[in-house]
């Protein structure tokens, strides 16, 4: 009973979060379909301007989390193909055969213009919605078009000037994931060596390609964030903090590659016995509280800038404590590969390299002299 009692209240309080992260598309949605029929209808004089509201909520999903400028794309797409319908409509009239001929025009006429995936996507569906929704005289006319311009001009307003995306949280967003698989990957590569087990490391290995996804994902967040604060008055003092965060965002893509590159190196040492290996996890898991001390370096917090910086520099006097054989050549590789991560997670802190360089070969001295 108090299992149960506990997931309903789980389940609520993932209700409410996904609530609470849709509340701005959901306000700008609200907002923008009845201006755009607003427009459309007491400014422009059509009646029954459907292709309005419409408009506006395409525009707004296309908004969520992209470039302004692709979401302009799609408003444009959806305009052309009811252009390029209504016009058919005056030719050969509406029916079956006749959405197919409206769909293939207004997408392939999308492709000559140059555009995108999603503009001659868009193209295609308003040609259908123009192809299946007769006019109320049954003649076509301009006023369509007109309409999808207003819906789409409304989305605009909303979602870029007056209700923008707030950056830094989209990007402190998409930060999350990348942070929390780099980390992981960094824990389970120190378990594969410390277990010798080649399945772990393996598994280490895919975990690191797969952050790759989730840092494309940061990037893409981190530029739609910059153009919000360049082209919104109301986020034009966050553009400083992301420009800061882009250097973090930079050196994190180098963070991953050096970790691909210790799980592709630890896969090669668990085929055998691993040397070390206590010591070796006790290396990764430094990295690790590295990667998960930047969270709170990218949301402004100084102690957990310093957190990251040591951890990094701790891998490395534990990892220059080890002394490898001479024939050791793959565990050579690895060492060697430790101290490029401490110098890339320390950039990530925004230290200058020069400086993260100084700071990693200090550590590397000590840990020859036994202060790991």
């Amino acid at each position: 009973m108090r299992r149960g009692r506990l997931d309903i209240h789980r389940r609520v309080g993932d209700a409410r979060a996904r609530l609470r992260a849709s509340a701005r598309p959901l306000l700008q949605a609200a907002l923008a379909a009845p201006l755009a029929w607003f427009l459309a209808t007491d400014l422009l004089g059509h009646d029954a301007p459907i292709f309005a509201p419409i408009s506006a909520l395409v525009a707004i999903g296309a908004t969520i989390a992209q470039p302004w400028q692709r979401a302009a794309e799609i408003i444009v797409g959806v305009a052309i193909g009811v252009a390029i319908a209504d016009a058919l409509t005056l030719v050969i009239g509406q029916g079956t055969l006749q959405i197919g001929a409206m769909v293939l025009l207004a997408m392939a006429t999308s492709v000559l213009l140059g555009g995108g995936p999603m503009f001659v996507l868009q193209a295609g569906t308003a040609a259908v919605l123009v192809a299946a929704l007769p006019t109320a005289d049954g003649v076509a006319s301009v006023d369509r078009f007109l309409d999808t311009l207003a819906g789409g001009g409304s989305a605009l307003l909303f979602t870029i000037v007056l209700l923008p995306i707030r950056p830094l949280q989209l990007a402190h967003r998409a930060a999350g994931p990348v942070l929390d698989e780099l980390a992981r990957t960094f824990d389970e590569v120190g378990e594969a060596l410390r277990h010798s087990d080649p399945g772990l490391a393996a598994r280490a290995l895919e975990r690191a390609r797969g952050a790759g996804d989730h840092w494309a994902r940061l990037d893409e967040a981190v530029g739609i964030g910059r153009q919000a604060t360049r082209i919104a008055p109301v986020r034009r003092h966050e553009e400083a903090d992301l420009l800061d965060m882009t250097q973090s965002v930079t050196q994190l893509d180098y963070a991953i590659r050096d970790v691909r590159v210790l799980a592709r190196v630890a896969l090669r040492l668990t085929e055998t016995t691993v040397p070390h290996g206590a010591r070796l996890e006790l290396v990764m898991r430094a990295f690790a509280g590295s990667v998960r001390a930047l969270e709170g370096h990218l949301a402004g917090e100084y102690d957990e800038t310093l957190a990251a910086r040591d951890c990094a520099l701790d891998a490395v006097r534990i990892a220059s404590s080890i002394t490898p054989a001479d024939d050791e050549l793959v565990f050579t590789h690895l060492l060697g590969q430790v101290r490029s991560t401490a110098v890339d997670l320390q950039r990530a802190t925004g230290r200058p390299r020069d400086e993260a360089i100084t700071r990693m070969l200090e550590a590397v001295t000590k840990g020859r002299a036994g202060h790991a």
